[in-house]
């Protein structure tokens, strides 16, 4: 039995409280998971109280839990700037695991993170970075678990323990054959966009959720004629001639595949795209904002130097 509060208790139960499971806190931590059975129990049997009850799907914390998080909290945010504080006098190293949805490979933003994954190789070659993938509801229950450092996401989090900065702003676009769209400069209107024989991602993220709620507020319902996850097929099936899909402007397309289709703006009131960058309110490690500030420099440098033949850009209204 522990004689003494140790900061490995509090780590593990942090751990096992953020991620409602002993199993998820071991490998979060990198260890075995009847080690956090040793150390919740010897926290238990100081404390004199039960801090999680057993459930099939992991656990579930005690009243008593959730009055130690909230005074342990504090404290864990206060080792994190001393321990930021102390490896900002040495040599920067460690692991960032960087949050982005699902995108079309060439965007700005996946251009701007090779190169920051390039530029880190040989900077700061003790930075490891990792890329995680999900959709926005995901990224954002992920950077609440402190699971990823940031991410980068269309809708902000509405949420005060999470701050956002708006990075840019864009317009979406319709692409689809040059015989269906060769009398069409712009889509104005959610009528004009509702004749299109659309081509959706199966999953509904963002940007098709902002299409369908601007449309549905002018009385117009969008149903796909088809919904396919892969972004690339979806490319294929316009330049077949078998419907239209929508993506942002900062899709990089090649010159071959723009010549066989029609890129058209939308221009509708209320529909393009934000792309935020969200973090911890309260810590970002001295890695993650090395990472953080080369890849918000790269992106500013892109969105200076877009060209048409890098970027399909189109005017503002």
């Amino acid at each position: 039995m522990a004689k003494n509060l140790e900061w490995p208790h509090l780590q593990v139960f942090v751990a096992t409280y953020e991620e409602s499971g002993m199993a998820r806190a071991a490998e979060r931590l990198n260890v075995s998971p009847a080690y956090v059975t040793k150390i919740i129990k010897e926290l238990e049997t100081f404390l004199d109280v039960e801090l999680f009850s057993r459930e099939s799907n992991g656990v579930k914390p005690t009243d008593h839990a959730n009055q130690v998080y909230a005074e342990s909290t504090p404290l864990i945010e206060h080792f994190h700037r001393v321990q930021m504080q102390l490896q900002s006098l040495g040599e920067i190293r460690g692991e960032i695991n960087i949050g982005v949805l699902p995108a079309l490979p060439g965007t700005l933003l996946a251009r701007a993170i090779d190169a920051v994954i390039q530029s880190c190789a040989k900077s700061h070659p003790q930075i490891r970075i990792k890329i995680t993938e999900a959709r926005g509801a995901g990224l954002i229950e992920l950077l609440h678990q402190k699971s990823i450092d940031f991410a980068f996401l269309q809708i902000p989090p509405t949420t005060t323990t999470i701050e956002s900065t708006a990075l840019l702003t864009e317009h979406l676009m319709l692409i689809a054959d040059k015989e269906r769209l060769k009398d069409v400069e712009k889509i104005k209107s959610a009528a004009s966009l509702s004749k299109f024989p659309l081509i959706f991602q199966t999953a509904r993220g963002s940007m098709r959720t902002l299409i369908e709620t601007v449309c549905a507020s002018e009385g117009y319902s969008l149903t796909p004629i088809l919904e396919i996850d892969s972004i690339g097929v979806q490319l294929q099936l316009c330049v077949s001639g078998q419907g239209a899909c929508i993506l942002p402007a900062s899709a990089c397309l090649s010159n071959d595949f723009l010549a066989q289709v029609k890129c058209v703006p939308i221009t509708i009131p209320g529909v393009s795209r934000t792309l935020y960058f969200s973090r911890n309110a309260n810590y970002l490690s001295p890695q993650a904002n090395v990472v953080s500030d080369l890849l918000n420099s790269h992106i500013e440098a892109e969105v200076r130097q877009l060209t048409s033949t890098k970027l399909i850009r189109f005017p503002q209204n």
